[in-house]
């Protein structure tokens, strides 16, 4: 019963099979998405003074950037074809609202203006006129002065898998029409999210707070679409219309400080998503198989094609590559591990086990964030006061890392050439050269604190301490390959690349990456050792900025009479981890990859480990992804 069962679905297929074709190639989508987002959704915040703001959403954007995928699409008889695609995309998710008092905080604001109002009041009206006619004017006016616009945004990027069927129409004309239906799956690539918020109101202490309440992207979706478009030899453009069913945002939570407090409104911000875009398609390789071909015209041809396919392959070969570094990206910095030199080994014990009451103060846990630096600088900032005097605020500003692991890794797809040798069926080597974007962020805790008199105010906000590089590389690898069939080979590769990081264009995203001053300062001096004595107390006591350790800090901070202290040691010397010359911007990584051949391209599964780098913030980096190559000649 199984053979004939075995036989009849053979038998099936290889029906099925005549005519099949196999087309592998790269593809480029682009789309505008309209979100249907709950319009009544809010949050309150709670001020030090106890009053309440209610933040609530006006307008949700969600934008994509344009995807690269590699796809692979397989034709059967009839014209019925079904087609793979794998890639990746970035949303930013953009939320605009306002945050405003409660009516009752409005209301209580007007009757005290009202009766101050009356108190001097001399004109004809009686108390009740006299409400009557102002109430409403000072109401507008109340809501108009309290009211703050806010912009609260995140930046995601997704693995994508679509898998597609459909249809051709006309297969004989030269221009064919063709349509299908199909889903993706996206999921979130590691570490390459962050968010910001763009709040200008001082009555919110702990903005890091209500960063920390907005609804966030989720991190897995599905979507489905449907497609159709024209094709013309290797060449296809179509339509799509994209439909996400299900809600793409995770739902509002208080937080555990209770600065920020649900509603009894459904937090679920994002319910449905839609997006209308085109796609545009081009086939590097088409392969035909299972064709019925006659004697005569295998006679002809079997000659050429064992010619062809077991020849001695090309002794120099020139090609094209491209890496899609998208299904992981992980590294952590040194901060993780932080070298408290010559420091007090008891204290360290100490503050390992505590928390420091600075950051405790800041409404963040300690524990959580582990090891971290802080950076502080102070200013002046010189004014005249209400009584006509010149007066002055000092402001100190404090800013401090997050954990070790690095928030956020984002890297463009490398473009390189190569020269490979094949002196042997088995065995070949190549040299290459290739350039990459790279984007690395960590996440920052900034603290500005205003001194007028003996009035204080301070405002903590979260940021994202971002570096971007332009990455050249040179690499060798050492090939093993061996013959699958007349079209296609299999095989494995190791090598090493030579990596130069060239610094690029300081990023500044308001509310979010790199929006400080103080931040912009670490950069100059991280990347060009720039003003290098203000950054060291050691050197220059009386500096307006400086670079500490947990330890430094606490004692600095809180013990001054310290041991430690009465040895000046309150800065950490960074410059071992600067990389301000080209041989600290230099490191090395060993890459492993598994190969497929089919005709002139190659397919690569691929993996990459950073080594015998020199200490420098962002260090101990991998990467999985895949790759597409193409030989010339």
């Amino acid at each position: 019963m199984v053979k004939s069962l075995l036989f009849i679905f053979a038998l099936i297929i290889s029906h099925v099979g005549f005519n099949q074709n196999l087309s592998l190639g790269l593809g480029g989508t682009a789309n505008f998405s309209r979100a249907i987002y709950n319009s009544e959704f809010n949050f309150d915040v709670l001020t030090p003074a106890g009053d309440t703001l209610i933040l609530e959403a006006n307008n949700i954007d969600i934008s994509k950037s344009i995807s690269l995928p590699i796809f692979a699409r397989y034709t059967a008889k009839k014209n019925w074809w079904i087609q793979m695609d794998y890639g990746y995309e970035t949303w930013r998710f953009d939320i605009d609202g306002q945050a405003s008092p409660t009516a009752y905080t409005i209301d209580g604001n007007v009757n005290d203006r009202l009766a101050a109002s009356w108190a001097i009041y001399s004109g004809g009206l009686d108390s009740v006129s006299f409400r009557n006619e102002f109430y409403e004017a000072y109401q507008q006016n109340e809501e108009d002065e309290n009211l703050t616009e806010f912009n609260s945004f995140e930046r995601v990027q997704y693995n994508k898998l679509s898998v597609a069927f459909g249809s051709q129409l006309n297969k004989k004309g030269a221009i064919q029409f063709y349509y299908g239906l199909g889903s993706s799956i996206m999921t979130t690539s590691t570490f390459e999210s962050h968010q910001g918020l763009v709040f200008e109101n001082d009555l919110v202490l702990y903005q890091n707070e209500i960063l920390d309440a907005f609804p966030k992207l989720t991190s897995f979706q599905i979507a489905h679409f449907i497609n159709f478009g024209l094709e013309r030899q290797n060449l296809r453009v179509g339509i799509d219309m994209i439909f996400h069913g299900f809600a793409l945002s995770s739902v509002h939570e208080g937080s555990k400080n209770n600065v920020t407090q649900t509603n009894n409104v459904d937090s679920e911000l994002v319910q449905r998503l839609g997006s209308f875009g085109v796609h545009l398609n081009y086939t590097f390789f088409n392969q035909n198989f299972n064709q019925i071909i006659s004697d005569d015209k295998r006679a002809i041809l079997d000659p050429v094609v064992i010619g062809r396919y077991n020849q001695k392959p090309k002794l120099f070969q020139f090609g094209a590559a491209i890496d899609f570094p998208s299904l992981h990206k992980s590294g952590w910095s040194i901060l993780e591990g932080y070298d408290l030199e010559d420091q007090n080994v008891e204290l360290n014990t100490k503050l390992n086990a505590e928390n420091d009451t600075r950051i405790t103060g800041l409404h963040i846990n300690a524990e959580d964030l582990g090891d971290y630096i802080y950076i502080e600088k102070a200013d002046e900032d010189v004014f005249i006061n209400g009584a006509g005097e010149i007066d002055t605020n000092v402001i100190f500003t404090t800013l401090f890392f997050d954990s070790g692991n690095i928030n956020t890794i984002v890297k463009s797809p490398k473009f390189s050439g190569f020269v490979r040798i094949n002196p042997h069926q088995l065995f070949s080597a190549d040299l290459s050269l290739g350039y990459q974007n790279q984007i690395y962020g960590i996440v920052a805790y900034e603290t500005k604190e205003t001194a007028t008199g003996e009035d204080i105010k301070s405002i903590t906000r979260r940021l994202l301490y971002r570096e971007n590089y332009h990455q050249i590389t040179l690499g060798t690898k050492a090939y093993y390959q061996n013959r699958l069939n007349n079209v296609s080979k299999i095989g494995a590769h190791i090598g090493i690349n030579y990596n130069l990081w060239l610094p690029g264009r300081f990023i500044t995203e308001k509310g979010g990456a790199n929006d400080s001053e103080l931040l912009e300062d670490f950069h100059e001096y991280y990347l060009e050792n720039d003003d290098a004595d203000e950054w060291n107390k050691n050197i220059n006591p009386d500096g307006d900025k400086g670079l500490f350790s947990k330890a430094d800090y606490y004692n600095h901070t809180y013990e001054p009479d310290s041991e430690i202290a009465q040895q000046n040691s309150y800065h950490s010397d960074f410059s071992p981890y600067l990389i301000n010359t080209a041989l600290k911007r230099s490191f090395f990584e060993v890459r492993l990859g598994v190969d497929l051949y089919v005709e002139n391209l190659k397919f690569t599964v691929f993996a990459e480990r950073s080594v015998w780098k020199k200490k420098f913030l962002y260090n101990d980096l991998t990467t999985f992804g895949m790759s597409v190559s193409m030989f010339l000649n």
